[in-house]
């Protein structure tokens, strides 16, 4: 039997058979305002309102991570439980504010925190971790044979210490190439997209979980929420 992470969205869980595969990457994509770091950032605050490990690694400020919580209406006293692995600062030469930090231009500097992050946490058995925005880190590092062993070597740290992530990835702005290639390391996709002013979501693969199918429709008001039996097409 798979043991499931509870992504605390209501609607995904049920499609997900109870949620993520413990242990497993998956691949969130989507255009620009499509709700990825909404998504993510739910994933998150859920494992903080759980008393769950959670850390979160960002290519955007700290300050911006809590204005978006606050406009969501969350309590941002919840984000002091999150590890914050800070990859903005440091290129920019401003003092981070985190525990952790290292330059998106390094990947083995960004995998050493990561290692490091783990080290340090008392219990990863039940860690959630989000990378917002993998995008970013595919901009800076366009060889595929640098980013597959990256993604591979995070993976593997990842899912021996039972750690369930999510990357955020834009959708339209790679070569399909390496999205492709971030695909195929992860373990499932859930895709994001707009349309005639609504939002959409399927999860077009997932490790060890029946294929469901179809476009859901889905909200975001104090948090993601997928709209009961309303399959779009």
């Amino acid at each position: 039997m798979v043991e499931r992470v509870v992504t605390g969205i209501r609607g995904l869980d049920a499609m997900l058979r109870g949620g993520l595969p413990k242990g497993s990457m998956t691949a969130v994509i989507g255009p620009p305002g499509s709700g990825k770091t909404s998504l993510g950032l739910q994933f998150i605050m859920t494992a903080a309102l759980l008393e769950k490990p959670a850390a979160y690694i960002l290519t955007i400020t700290p300050e911006t991570l809590r204005t978006i919580a606050e406009g969501f209406g969350w309590e941002t006293r919840l984000l002091e439980k999150v590890e914050i692995l800070d990859l903005f600062s440091k290129d920019l030469g401003f003092p981070s504010v985190s525990k952790y930090s290292a330059s998106i231009f390094q990947l083995t500097d960004i995998s050493i925190a990561i290692s490091n992050l783990l080290k340090n946490s008392a219990n990863t058995q039940n860690m959630r971790l989000v990378i917002d925005s993998m995008s970013d880190i595919i901009t800076a590092h366009r060889d595929e044979a640098s980013l597959s062993t990256f993604l591979r070597t995070v993976k593997s740290k990842l899912f021996s210490s039972g750690v369930t992530s999510m990357l955020l990835i834009e959708e339209g702005v790679h070569d399909a190439k390496l999205i492709s290639l971030v695909e195929s390391i992860c373990d499932g996709t859930i895709n994001l997209k707009q349309a005639d002013n609504e939002r959409l979501l399927t999860v077009r693969r997932m490790l060890a979980t029946p294929s469901i199918g179809g476009w859901r429709r889905f909200t975001i008001s104090t948090g993601v929420e997928i709209i009961a039996d309303s399959f779009f097409f």
